[in-house]
């Protein structure tokens, strides 16, 4: 039922993004480098700590018609990869405000939450009868929720670089 809960709020989310279309604004594409650690407690850790790559795309829904005070939706989906651990398959939606300068400088703040499947990569084994047999799961269904803070530069209408810090949280 939890799930079910999860999905439907996700759902729900993008059918209340596609209410209206005149405020749709880009279609973007990202790629990051993730570190598997306890939240927020390393960040010096971004510079030893192996890193992983995720990469994701979605779109972004402007709420208001302010250029430079912006309320923003960004609705996404992505691919991570963990070389030992997992992969994972993001689906989440996420609401956040932007500040653009006339110098098109911008800062973003984001919060956001969804539906994330995460993939063993070795196969998961149960003990049974003194022998280990390989069971028939697919992936693990997962909640998430991500903060995540950037600065970036928009050079034309439609194209930009951000750099942005973010905590992506997996619940059970």
């Amino acid at each position: 039922m939890r799930k079910i809960r999860i999905l439907l709020f996700c759902l729900w989310s993008l059918a209340l993004s596609t209410a209206t279309a005149q405020h749709w604004q880009t279609v973007y594409i990202t790629g990051s480098l993730m570190q598997y650690a306890m939240p927020a407690s390393e960040f010096a850790g971004l510079f030893v700590s192996p890193l992983h790559p995720k990469g994701s795309m979605g779109v972004t829904y402007q709420w208001n018609k302010n250029l430079t005070h912006r309320v923003l939706q960004n609705v996404s989906i992505g691919f991570g990869y963990h070389r030992f651990v997992q992969s994972i398959i993001p689906l989440n939606t996420e609401i956040g405000y932007r500040y653009q300068s006339q110098k098109k400088i911008f800062f973003n703040v984001f919060l956001g939450g969804g539906y994330l499947h995460s993939f063993p990569l070795n196969p998961p084994y149960v003990l049974k009868n003194g022998i280990y047999e390989r069971t028939g799961k697919f992936g693990r269904p997962q909640a998430m929720f991500n903060a995540r803070i950037g600065i970036g530069y928009l050079f034309k209408k439609m194209s930009a670089i951000e750099i942005s810090y973010e905590n992506l949280f997996q619940t059970p």
